[in-house]
């Protein structure tokens, strides 16, 4: 009877794995599916925000973060590395759920690519993404 049940429990994990994993590879197709030009532009606020000094113009980056990622800490020094050039902003959701909600931060870090009017040109979710697009994109 022991071995009965630990089979079905080990039935049973395996079950929610396989869907969570199915669950989140379709999100991960919907988050690629959609365009950059589909999210709203950034608001001033957040483009001359900390970290990109005041009337930062340009190309640049904006990093969701919240106070206990440490993956948004590779991302920025991933982009002031590839990027010197280019300002980073880092925005915590906790303190801008507005945003968070906006762009439909569900993972941090969520990094936007933007252009000097706020434009998103990619949205990125994870370091894997940012390394990928630095790669593959010429600055």
């Amino acid at each position: 009877m022991d071995v009965l049940l630990r089979l079905i429990v080990v039935v049973a994990l395996v079950g929610a794995i396989v869907a969570l994993n199915t669950w989140y590879r379709r999100r991960a197709r919907a988050d690629a599916a959609r365009r950059a030009d589909a999210w709203p532009a950034l608001p001033d606020d957040v483009l001359t925000g900390a970290g990109a000094g005041a009337g930062a113009a340009g190309d640049g980056w904006v990093i969701f973060t919240t106070p206990v990622c440490a993956a948004c800490r590779q991302v920025e020094a991933a982009l002031h590395r590839e990027r010197p050039d280019e300002h980073v902003v880092l925005v915590d959701v906790t303190t801008r759920p507005d945003l968070g909600e906006r762009y439909d931060v569900r993972r941090a870090p969520t990094t936007l690519a933007v252009d000097a009017a706020g434009r998103v040109a990619a949205r990125l979710v994870g370091v894997e993404d940012v390394v990928a697009h630095l790669r593959t994109v010429a600055a």
